[in-house]
């Protein structure tokens, strides 16, 4: 099944921390979804076991990405406090 295969995809590319391919991956399951959803309505009301495993696998992916998310924004925080401290360091200099 197709959209199985790119949900498995979709995590596989979380796990590696491949964040780019993983967005286009994201994108085409999303194209993939909506267009079965619209132009095979009753194919797809029937894959409601395989659409419950897809979402499981979107949530672990999106999961993955939020911990780098969170992971990121931690970095940059720190890295902002550090910005911080040397610009405060530079005025103190200046005024001696």
């Amino acid at each position: 099944m197709q959209v199985l295969g790119l949900a498995r995809l979709l995590l596989q590319q979380a796990q590696a921390g491949e964040w780019e391919v993983l967005k286009e991956t994201d994108a085409r399951l999303a194209r993939f979804a909506s267009q079965m959803a619209d132009k095979h309505p009753q194919s797809w009301a029937a894959m409601a076991t395989t659409r419950a495993e897809v979402r499981a696998l979107y949530q672990s992916a999106i999961t993955l990405c939020q911990h780098e998310t969170d992971r990121l924004k931690g970095a940059w925080q720190a890295l902002n406090g550090q910005r911080e401290g040397l610009a405060a360091y530079d005025e103190v200099q200046q005024w001696q």
